[in-house]
């Protein structure tokens, strides 16, 4: 058995405006014939699907479509779990419709009438299409907010409630590995587990933003029961592995979210397994349909490392420019530098930035990529301005995430 595991699509996504649409399409049909030629038969997507809970209607087709074509492939089984970034709603919606296509969606976490968490919600037995014997168990836990977790405590302090936060997500998981083994049995089966979730010593880039980010939602490789020979991770967008061990991974996006991430090779992982033993992990490298590119120095450097751009890219590469101490004007440097690019094809200048030692207004250093910033970040500069004590932060950071999710949801709606 083959499971390829991707997660972070984020169709949909615009950088500094511009729209991932060809990209994306590109890298969707290399992921169809990928599954194809590696003869894959399950695949689990683990969040963030959509960069917005109201995706454009392109990003739309482009999910279903890729849906569509997967039916033409040796892939038996699709997993889908709802990220940070999707609206469980929206996921949902054709859920009934697509698991008679053997596609199984989990968008969010559900609880029962005793207002409990359901995990058997969350658990998926898939059958082997020719024999009808269940020949994997996908525990499809989906990203979990603050309300799937627990119930608000009065008077709860802001540190009572972080660690009570990760202790639900830690016993979320225990209870979920408990009940997948009795389902399990005597079977010779693989077990898996999805999460989309921070996981603490991983590595992350600008693009991620997550009510769960930092010190809250952050937990230990170690909540990750044994019961799991696999366990597929989304969320962090540089694909690596977690606490050293093999077995726990996250994929990464499938291209580069933002120039954070010029650096990172994007992969998808294939994982293949003789009955529940866990053969080998194949780390498959994305052709890069565009470059995005981050070129820092002084003006001459600048120059001379735009003039040495390669041209072995799909699409023209997008570029960030950083000038070191510049000695003349800002306008007079960035007309320099987008009349240098206007003579190449093979590549477009996104963004110039400016670095000046000698500016050390906090106001205009903070202000001067205000396209880059989430409002939590526009939040916490205004805490830092104020001069609150950082217990005081955390309780203003977590009463303006609560407000942001109810403005989410509402959007949602």
């Amino acid at each position: 058995m083959k499971l390829l595991h991707t997660a972070d699509w984020h169709l949909g996504q615009r950088l500094l405006e511009f729209d991932r649409k060809e990209e994306h399409q590109i890298v969707l049909d290399w992921l169809i014939k990928t599954i194809d030629n590696e003869e894959v038969d399950i695949l689990i997507i683990a969040g963030d699907i959509f960069d917005a809970a109201n995706p454009p209607n392109y990003a739309l087709t482009q999910y279903y479509q890729f849906l569509r074509n997967l039916l033409t492939t040796s892939c038996q089984h699709v997993v889908i779990i709802g990220g940070n970034h999707d609206s469980p709603s929206l996921l949902n919606a054709p859920s009934e419709l697509l698991k008679n296509l053997n596609i199984y969606i989990v968008g969010s976490a559900v609880r029962n009438a005793e207002g409990e968490t359901d995990y058997k919600q969350e658990i998926i037995a898939l059958q082997d299409k020719e024999s009808g014997e269940t020949d994997c168990l996908i525990a499809a836990v989906p990203f979990l907010r603050d309300r799937d977790l627990r119930f608000s405590i009065t008077g709860e302090t802001a540190e009572e409630r972080v660690k009570n936060i990760r202790r639900a997500i830690a016993e979320h998981y225990q209870q979920i590995a408990d009940t997948i083994t009795k389902v399990r049995g005597e079977q010779e089966i693989p077990v898996i587990a999805t999460g989309h979730l921070y996981v603490s010593g991983s590595t992350l880039s600008d693009s991620e933003q997550d009510i769960h980010l930092g010190n809250l939602g952050q937990v230990a490789a170690d909540i990750f029961p044994d019961a799991f020979q696999y366990v597929a991770l989304g969320h962090l967008h540089k694909p690596q592995i977690v606490g050293k061990q093999e077995r726990i991974r996250y994929s990464g996006s499938l291209i580069p979210l933002s120039f954070s991430e010029y650096l990172d090779r994007k992969l998808v992982n294939i994982i293949a397994f003789e009955k529940s033993e866990l053969k080998h992990i194949t780390a498959k490298e994305i052709p890069s349909p565009r470059k995005l590119l981050r070129l820092k120095g002084n003006l001459e450097n600048v120059f001379s490392k735009l003039k040495n751009i390669d041209t072995d890219s799909r699409l023209p590469h997008w570029v960030e420019v950083i000038v070191e101490n510049p000695e003349s004007a800002n306008a007079l440097i960035e007309e320099q530098i987008r009349t240098e690019g206007a003579q190449n094809a093979h590549f477009e200048i996104l963004k110039i930035r400016i670095e000046n030692k000698n500016a050390f207004d906090i106001y205009s250093s903070f202000t001067q990529h205000l396209e880059e910033v989430s409002p939590e970040d526009v939040f916490l500069k205004k805490c830092e301005l104020s001069e609150f004590t950082e217990e005081r932060t955390q309780q203003l950071q977590l009463t303006f995430r609560e407000l942001m999710n109810d403005l989410n949801e509402k959007d949602r709606e």
